[in-house]
């Protein structure tokens, strides 16, 4: 829009005289007084909008100060926009681990998976959370006789130079987890000053770059059109469910995903009144079952594999490890 023309002057002349007009009463006082300048009140509105900014913000960045006059001046929002990790049809076929809690990792069942990504050829690796445990940067009580954090980050990037070795053209994302939030949480809390050293970052630590590791924080969410893979700590609340996490999720998220974080295999799937099919996975976790600090449970160790179909159509496979042995 030419910030001369006729009707522009005029719209910006009752900008200044009447600021606090809604925009629509103000277009047809505007039309009213000066006829057949404007096609119409909703021509006149479009340009009281877009003087006021409210056509975009595309538009509203582009414009100069004199010409944006908005209806209320509010402050600047710290709100940013909220945005996912789009995967595309050339990261499939993909598989899907998480909860190695490294250095907890069960290395016989990394190894499997690991097989089972050459043997699919996988061109994406998702670390879905809590490959690295943090144990000692943990707010809970911590038995001190454990790994130093030092030592831990050590075996995280061997188990990364692992999975790179193992599969060298695929594309290797970490989404963090409420583990490696930890890390996170013990700077913030410690030493505050420190946070935005890039030494000190999460990318810096564990030698992403050197790995071709892309990160992925921990409450963004990674998606392919209607599927969705989370940790299973984004929602409020948590996903614990004493009988079928998958279903927990499918009633949280409305949509098909893959969540880790509760260490279960579960499937649930659902049928809407248009005939749209939704199914939720939670996935088994590739960390020992018996840790000290909670040496009965019910988890079980897998991962999970995601296929394209030549129409487009994917498909999920949750693989589940027994006694180092796949069970469908």
């Amino acid at each position: 829009m030419s910030e001369t023309t006729i009707s522009g002057e005029i719209v910006k002349e009752y900008l200044r005289k009447f600021p606090s007009y809604p925009s629509r009463q103000l277009a047809a006082m505007i039309t009213s007084a000066v006829p057949g300048v404007f096609k119409d009140i909703e021509h006149c509105r479009s340009i009281v909008r877009y003087y006021r900014g409210a056509r975009g913000k595309h538009l509203r960045e582009r414009m100069s100060p004199e010409n944006y006059i908005p209806r209320i001046n509010l402050p600047v929002s710290d709100s940013k926009p909220w945005q996912h990790i789009e995967l595309t049809s050339n990261d499939f076929p993909i598989i899907g681990i998480g909860d190695l809690h490294a250095p907890f990792h069960d290395e016989d069942a990394l190894e499997m998976v690991l097989e089972r990504g050459q043997e699919m050829k996988a061109k994406t690796v998702l670390i879905m959370g809590d490959l690295a445990d943090c144990y000692q940067l943990s707010v809970f009580l911590k038995d001190p006789r454990q790994r130093h954090f030092a030592d831990e980050v050590l075996v995280v990037r061997e188990i990364l130079a692992e999975i790179r070795k193992a599969l060298p053209k695929a594309r290797i994302i970490w989404k963090k987890g409420n583990h490696e939030f930890r890390l996170d949480s013990y700077i913030m809390r410690q030493a505050p000053e420190l946070y935005d050293l890039d030494v000190m970052s999460f990318a810096g630590i564990y030698h992403l770059s050197e790995y071709k590791v892309e990160l992925v924080d921990d409450k963004q969410l990674i998606r392919y059109n209607n599927l969705f893979f989370i940790h299973g700590h984004e929602y409020r609340g948590g996903m614990f469910s004493p009988v079928n996490p998958a279903r927990t999720l499918f009633l949280k998220a409305k949509r098909s995903a893959v969540e880790w974080h509760l260490h279960r295999a579960s499937e649930y799937t659902d049928r809407a009144i248009n005939d749209d099919i939704t199914t939720t996975w939670s996935a088994g976790c590739l960390c020992g079952l018996h840790p000290e600090y909670a040496p009965l449970n019910d988890w079980k160790q897998g991962h999970t594999e995601a296929y394209l179909e030549d129409d487009g159509m994917w498909f999920m496979r949750n693989r589940k490890i027994i006694n180092y042995r796949y069970v469908e």
